[in-house]
């Protein structure tokens, strides 16, 4: 069955806006971006050696599940993980590259998925967690890894979207061209928040697959706007579509601007 995705969320949207009052809608941002600020803060802690900034992710008496090559299970405590680092060089990049792949908020709990690159090791790790919130602050209360072998750079692209739907085969080659080409993919929209694409087909098996991939999903539902992004923390930029990037001075243009800044002097951009 082919069908408009875009005039199907368009019409839920609707029907769910006259039962969803605004503050609840605002209230669901709101904890998303408190979960997303805890997460943040175990994954920038490990990755610029920060020990007190790793702790204040976690509920006190927290257990982590971690990664050893000759034990099933390698059981440590989230102080124990912290202190780990307290012998690097406070606020120097040490080579982790963290992704929030995932977060899923039922009233005060929470699950979460991240991904954890470390091109030196050639490695690649899940991280899954379960988070509660404890007098208003969301804690982590458990994680635990899994390891995989990756030759990606951890090096990260910009793919711009602008306020033009996008069909969804253009948004699945724009990611499947970046991880090919072993780049981390991060999506910025003229507002941020949800993309909404059109041209689903149920019937094209690569639709299938993308539309029950929960990374790539929260990935379009979850875009950054113009004023998060630092084009320092990007290797390269593209447009999704190429004919956006010819779009003048529309909303378009903060977008130009960032893929203007990232691109200087790069040729592996392109618009």
């Amino acid at each position: 069955m082919k069908l408009s995705f875009m005039k199907y969320c368009l019409i839920l949207g609707l029907t769910l806006f006259a039962y969803i009052p605004l503050s609840l809608a605002q209230d669901s941002s709101d904890q998303h971006d408190a979960v997303k600020a805890a997460l943040n803060n175990y994954l920038n802690g490990s990755s610029y050696s920060r020990p007190d900034q790793i702790k204040s992710a976690f509920y006190a008496e927290s257990d982590m599940f971690l990664h050893h090559p000759e034990k099933p299970i390698y059981r440590m405590t989230s102080e124990t993980y912290a202190a780990l680092f307290e012998k690097r060089e406070r606020g120097k990049f040490n080579g982790r590259y963290g992704k929030i792949l995932d977060i899923d908020i039922s009233g005060d709990i929470a699950t979460a998925k991240a991904e954890i690159l470390i091109p030196k090791g050639n490695a690649r790790y899940i991280d899954i967690f379960i988070l509660k919130k404890l007098d208003g602050d969301w804690k982590i209360l458990s994680k635990a890894a899994g390891h995989g072998d990756s030759d990606r750079s951890g090096d990260r692209i910009l793919l711009i979207a602008t306020d033009r739907p996008a069909p969804l085969s253009e948004l699945i080659k724009a990611f499947k061209q970046a991880y090919k080409a072993g780049y981390t993919a991060e999506i910025v929209s003229p507002q941020g928040g949800p993309f909404i694409f059109k041209a689903a087909d149920m019937r094209d098996s690569e639709h299938r697959t993308y539309l029950y991939d929960a990374d790539f999903m929260y990935a379009l539902k979850h875009t950054r706007s113009p004023d998060e992004i630092d084009p320092k923390d990007f290797a390269s930029a593209k447009f999704i579509r190429k004919a956006d990037a010819r779009r003048g001075k529309t909303k378009a243009e903060p977008l130009n601007t960032l893929f203007a800044a990232i691109c200087k002097g790069k040729k592996q951009c392109e618009k």
